[in-house]
């Protein structure tokens, strides 16, 4: 069973009911009509009870999700600290990014921290409509680089954080030449 077959329990829902959802997301709320009902078509919407663990860093990247409902929290390990959460993710924002690009393995583990509702997607499934579709891939390719780019903020003031505490200050020593 993959990661993205374990996503359950699935809510029945029609193409019409997807995209009605997705219309009322940040995300995707100011796109076309038809580029929401392309992606609506191969999309799923799935409830998670809170402490779901969703996928884990070094799984296989076969699903991307944007929350519709609840919090997700985005972890790491990271050697001699152990887990260390990165970021919250919420509403309207894109979870499992790494399958589209075409990275084998997700990047992080992401944990429910609230009953949350996702919209649900398999990677290949995405990728495949946009080769097809290059208006579908544009703007998905634009949030997915939004979505990167918070996470490449998160990790870099994570690790600001990490280091602030191991270089103390050194003070210049007097009449040195610096």
């Amino acid at each position: 069973m993959s990661g993205f077959d374990r996503c359950v329990p699935e809510i029945p829902s029609t193409r019409d009911a997807v995209a009605a959802e997705m219309r009322h997301l940040e995300l995707s709320g100011g796109w076309p009509h038809h580029v929401v009902a392309e992606l609506a078509a191969i999309a799923r919407v799935v409830d998670h009870p809170s402490g779901t663990v969703l996928f884990r860093e070094g799984d296989p990247a076969v699903g991307i999700h944007i929350v519709a409902g609840g919090q997700v929290a985005l972890q790491m390990s990271v050697p001699a600290r152990g887990v260390v959460r990165l970021l919250t993710v919420g509403r309207g924002e894109l979870l499992g990014w790494s399958g589209v690009v075409g990275w084998a393995q997700s990047t992080a583990t992401a944990r429910t921290l609230a009953p949350t509702r996702l919209i649900s997607f398999a990677a290949v499934d995405v990728a495949e409509l946009c080769e097809r579709n290059h208006e579908v891939g544009y703007r998905l390719m634009q949030r997915l680089a939004w979505a990167v780019a918070k996470r490449l903020t998160a990790t870099r003031l994570q690790l600001l954080d990490l280091y602030s505490h191991e270089a103390p200050m050194i003070p210049p020593v007097p009449g040195a030449q610096v």
